[in-house]
């Protein structure tokens, strides 16, 4: 398992798999007031080949808890003032605020907003898919 995952991490693209597919998923059904399961597979692109590969619920979630770990280990509310993420969206859009020089305050920032997010993803994960 830790093998297919680590092939998967190498050959997926995890932004457009956790935060286009998944949370773009999720934020779309929650404004039409209505609940998201990921879908038992997610048709994604080898970044290297650009064959297909097919991600499983399972796979996608254990992404979804990468992604999670990895913002709450690397990202300051600097960060949020340096991307212009003030609205805790992570965008990524803007990264021309030159002012915020690290490590800023030290406080958490935004990315605690976005990983309540992202468990909604696992929490439905979960329901429609004990092995989640």
């Amino acid at each position: 398992d830790a093998e297919a995952l680590t092939y998967l991490f190498c050959r997926v693209n995890r932004h457009e798999l956790v935060w286009n597919t998944l949370l773009a998923g999720d934020e779309a059904a929650a404004a039409r007031g209505e609940r998201y399961v990921p879908p038992e597979r997610v048709r994604m692109r080898n970044i290297e080949t650009d064959d297909e590969i097919d991600v499983d619920r399972v796979a996608a979630a254990q992404f979804v808890v990468l992604t999670m770990a990895d913002l709450a280990e690397q990202n300051h509310e600097w960060q949020d003032r340096l991307f212009g993420n003030a609205d805790a969206r992570f965008a990524f859009a803007d990264a021309s605020h030159f002012a915020s020089l690290f490590p800023g305050t030290v406080r958490p920032g935004l990315w605690v907003s976005c990983c309540s997010r992202l468990a909604r993803v696992l929490r439905n994960a979960h329901d429609a898919d004990e092995r989640v």
